[in-house]
């Protein structure tokens, strides 16, 4: 008969913490605590027996195995594996035919400008009285205000001037009102484009002429049918 070998193992631990859970947990056992730590050790050793026994190609059939457990008299050990995350297959490509198109701009929206807001400003001038009471009683009889008036009268005259088409009577007004300019003492207003305002400024330069005068000028050819042009007269 073999004879049986013995060894005392001991040590000493002063982690109280460590001891308190070691003999609650020998407590919760019921086994001696010589049991107790045998049965660990022993749980430990299968544990290893177990993992250095598989060989490479048993690893790579038991990959996506989630549990084994291990039994021992005073416990279960319990050891997880994780599975290799499967592989994903790349999205399908979406087919030209299933490719969401915009719709649709027609040719009238796309050529269409922004529109462009136009810089205005104040125009003060003076007329004679006699107008500025006929310009009130129009605009109480038609609707149509002083300044929208004058706006249409100068913007006739500017169409006029860059043609070249301005009539002898509106040359014969304007040499009377400018010889006459103490007369327009009234004053009226109108709100027009800052670029028809440089071109009254260019022309009344080139003949030397005053801003109350043309104005004075248009609007009694305004109130007396005169006509502007050499082809077309003005009516209120």
């Amino acid at each position: 008969m073999a004879e049986r070998k013995v060894r005392t193992i001991a040590f000493q631990v002063d982690d109280q913490d460590f001891i308190a859970e070691y003999e609650a947990r020998v407590k919760e056992s019921g086994l001696s605590v010589k049991n107790y730590f045998v049965s660990l050790i022993k749980a430990d050793i299968a544990q290893h027996q177990t993992q250095t026994a598989e060989t490479p190609s048993r690893q790579s059939e038991t990959a996506h195995e989630t549990e084994k457990v291990i039994k021992t008299p005073l416990y279960d050990v319990e050891i997880v594996r994780v599975s290799a995350p499967k592989a994903t297959e790349p999205e399908a490509a979406v087919p030209p035919s299933a490719e969401i198109e915009p719709e649709p701009v027609s040719e009238q929206e796309q050529a269409a400008p922004p529109p462009v807001q136009e810089s205005m400003m104040n125009l003060f001038v003076k007329v004679t009285i006699d107008q500025r009471e006929a310009l009130e009683a129009n605009k109480i009889e038609n609707g149509e205000t002083v300044g929208n008036v004058l706006n249409r009268l100068i913007n006739g005259f500017l169409e006029n001037m860059r043609n070249d088409n301005l009539s002898d009577e509106f040359d014969e007004t304007f040499k009377y009102y400018s010889d006459n300019v103490k007369s327009c003492d009234t004053t009226v207003s109108a709100k027009i484009p800052v670029r028809n305002n440089q071109e009254l400024a260019e022309y009344l330069n080139e003949v030397s002429g005053s801003r109350n005068a043309l104005v004075a000028s248009l609007v009694h050819m305004e109130l007396n049918g005169q006509e502007m042009s050499q082809e077309q007269g003005m009516s209120m």
